[in-house]
This record gives structure tokens, C-alpha cells and sequence, in this order.
């Protein structure tokens, strides 16, 4: 069964090692604990990490055309400037 308790996912499950945090005796503790989740709650599970890596993409694609049309603007030959 999915790890999210509002999925009832059966088949197709990922595993994955998740950081968890809790309280014990008011002492804050973390532990490395595996989750079974299927594809659509592993979406959820990670969105955060996948809009950062797209917006990322994004950027440097923009980064890439902006070089190229600087370069391309470069090569080209410019006009001579008129004289009055």
C-alpha cells in the first residue's frame, strides 16, 4: 500500500529514504526511514525539488539564447556610420 494515507496505491510503488523528524523526551531527533509511495504521491513527495530543477532549466536555457543572440549580433557586420 501507497505511504500517504489518503492513497490506496497498490501497484507501480517507489521506494524512497526520507528524512524524518520528531520529539522524544523534548529532545528533537531525525532518522533516515524508508517510503513505498506510488507515482503520483512520489510527485507530491518531491514537487518542491522538480519546480526548483525546472525553474533552473528554465533560466539557464534563457541564459543560453540571450548568448546566442549576442553572438550572432556580433558576427554580423555592421553598418558604417553616416556622415553629415
Amino acid at each position: 500500500i501507497c505511504g500517504n494515507l489518503q492513497c490506496e496505491a497498490r501497484e507501480k510503488l517507489e521506494s524512497y529514504e526520507v528524512n524524518f523528524t520528531y520529539r522524544e523526551a523534548g529532545e528533537r531527533k531525525q532518522a533516515l526511514i524508508k517510503l513505498r509511495v506510488c507515482p503520483e504521491c512520489a510527485y507530491k513527495l518531491n514537487y518542491k525539488h522538480i519546480k526548483k530543477h525546472k525553474k533552473r532549466k528554465a533560466r539557464e536555457e534563457k541564459r543560453e539564447r540571450k548568448r546566442r543572440r549576442r553572438a550572432s549580433h556580433a558576427d554580423s557586420p555592421r553598418e558604417e556610420q553616416r556622415k553629415p
